[in-house]
């Protein structure tokens, strides 16, 4: 699955009756091995195919996120000076990389397969705001500074958004 590489993308996905535009949250449970494969909400199957019919032939296309606001950076459960995870959240177009400041360089965190990114040995202590840059697949960079100290379960909405 790539360490969620497809996590936050936007997809039209068009089948026999219309289409819909979804996010990419997860990777298809069970699809391995079966070639491309989309597991719809029932909302969203509703939208292209009657649900009746079960497995249809898609057709489907990326496409930009309707998002608006900033990027918003979730601090997972257990997230501290210490053990940092980040999840960015409310992006336009998938994200790439993420990026902390620390001894005046950048620190690439490793994304995981659930959808954070995560420092092992945490980000340590930001006095001035933890600084974070965020790299789109289609190479957009933001880079947002985060006030006050790392918390477990906190959503920060960020200054920018990727075009």
């Amino acid at each position: 699955y790539d360490d969620s590489a497809a996590c936050g993308a936007c997809l039209q996905v068009t089948g026999p009756k219309g289409e819909v535009t979804v996010r990419v949250t997860d990777s298809c449970p069970g699809c391995e091995g079966s070639g491309v494969n989309l597991d719809l909400s029932a909302q969203a199957f509703a939208k292209i195919a009657e649900p009746k019919d079960g497995r249809v032939k898609v057709s489907y296309r990326m496409v930009s996120c309707a998002t608006s606001g900033n990027i918003a950076y979730h601090f997972k459960d257990g997230s501290s000076k210490w053990w940092t995870a980040i999840q960015v959240r409310n992006h336009r177009v998938p994200v790439k990389s993420l990026e902390y400041r620390k001894d005046g360089g950048w620190v690439a965190m490793k994304r995981v397969d659930y959808n954070y990114f995560v420092e092992s040995s945490g980000v340590g202590d930001q006095p001035s705001g933890l600084v974070l840059r965020v790299t789109s697949t289609d190479g957009q960079v933001v880079e947002d500074t985060l006030p006050g100290e790392i918390q477990a379960e906190r959503t920060i909405t960020g200054t920018k958004q990727f075009d």
